[in-house]
C-alpha cells in the first residue's frame, strides 16, 4: 500500500491475505512526501486489539522522499479481518486518511 503526503491521496487497502491463526505477518505501507517539507506521520489502528498493531507510530518522512509504516497481524481466531479494522494515517496539518485493512485467518 502506498500513501501520498501531496493533497488528493486515496484512502487504500491493506490486503494480508490467508494467514494461519497465530502466524504473525507483516505489511509496509510506504508513505511518500513529494512536498518540500519534512512531516511526522503517525497512525493507530481504530481496535486495540492485540491481533493488529502498528509496530512503528510515528514516522518523520524527509521532503521529496518516502517512509514507511509496518502494520502487524498475529490471527487469534479463524474468520476475516475487515469489518471496522481501519488504521488511522495522520499526515500531519490535521489531514486524516483511513487504511482498510482485509485478510482471512485459517487453521493450519
Amino acid at each position: 500500500a502506498v500513501l501520498s503526503v501531496a493533497p488528493f491521496s486515496a484512502p487504500c487497502v491493506l490486503s494480508f491475505g490467508s494467514v494461519y491463526v497465530g502466524a504473525v505477518a507483516e505489511r509496509t505501507v510506504r508513505v511518500a512526501n513529494p512536498t518540500e517539507a519534512a512531516v511526522v506521520v503517525s497512525a493507530v489502528t481504530s481496535r486495540r486489539t492485540g491481533a493488529l498493531a502498528v509496530v512503528e507510530d510515528r514516522v518523520r518522512v524527509p521532503a521529496r522522499s518516502e517512509g514507511a509504516l509496518t502494520v502487524r497481524w498475529v490471527p487469534e481466531a479463524t474468520g476475516v479481518l475487515g469489518k471496522g479494522h481501519t488504521i488511522l494515517v495522520r499526515l500531519g496539518k490535521g489531514r486524516t486518511l483511513p487504511i482498510s485493512v482485509d485478510g482471512v485467518a485459517k487453521r493450519a
